[in-house]
């Protein structure tokens, strides 16, 4: 019982144990506060530590200047406005364009959709085999290709027997006139070349176009082999 009411110095981890100064020491520490260069508020808190028995409190931290490091630029000044030369403006940049960069993307709508369409169906995406798809995509590209060849040739149909007829009609004015014999040889070799450009063409032509034809082959016919009356 008696060791464990026996008091013991303060100390451990939470209460450290207070300095005691010397009275030489404490004389010492007074005379560097007084000689010292410190404000009022520092030497009381300075003879308060010594007082309490406490550590000296640290130095406060001057604070450091940041030095600005000023980048030189080389930029020129013109004392007054003037022109520029070409090569100036060309050395500055200003014919320079950033190269377009297009922001769509390169995706196969029609595969797309085929997927959608499946997906729609069946619900789920049947793959195909790339090469199933490439030739898919090929033979659309053809039949393709083929109504443009028979969209141009109908056109170049139309457009020989919208030549051959308006010779015709210019014939039969010219025959009204009585001024038939200055043009008949000349219109009638033109006739006879046109006649022969639609006999090369192709025969898978629309039937509008074939009675039209009929019409105007037996007209320049007449023209050509019969009697101009």
């Amino acid at each position: 019982m008696s060791s464990k009411d026996a008091r013991v110095s303060p100390g451990g981890l939470f209460h450290s144990r207070r300095t005691e100064y010397s009275p030489e020491t404490q004389a010492f520490l007074k005379d560097l506060i007084r000689e010292s260069k410190l404000s009022m508020f520092q030497r009381r808190k300075l003879q308060e530590s010594v007082n309490k028995g406490e550590p000296l409190p640290l130095p406060p931290n001057k604070p450091v200047r940041s030095v600005r490091t000023e980048v030189e630029e080389n930029i020129k000044y013109f004392a007054c406005p003037r022109r520029r030369k070409k090569d100036m403006i060309s050395e500055s940049g200003a014919y320079e364009r950033e190269q377009f960069i297009p922001n769509y993307s390169t995706r196969n709508h029609d595969l797309e959709k085929k997927r959608l369409q499946d997906f729609m169906a069946f619900g789920k995406i049947i793959t195909e085999d790339k090469s199933k798809v490439l030739a898919k995509l090929k033979a659309k590209q053809h039949n393709k290709d083929e109504i443009d060849i028979m969209i141009e040739k109908d056109q170049r149909y139309t457009e020989t027997l919208k030549e051959i007829k308006e010779r015709l009609d210019f014939l039969k004015f010219m025959d009204e006139k009585g001024e038939k014999a200055e043009y008949d040889h000349v219109i009638k070799q033109e006739i006879a070349a046109k006649m022969r450009q639609l006999e090369d063409m192709d025969e898978g032509f629309r039937i509008e176009q074939r009675k039209e034809y009929k019409e105007i082959r037996d007209r320049a016919a007449l023209k050509l082999y019969g009697n101009l009356s």
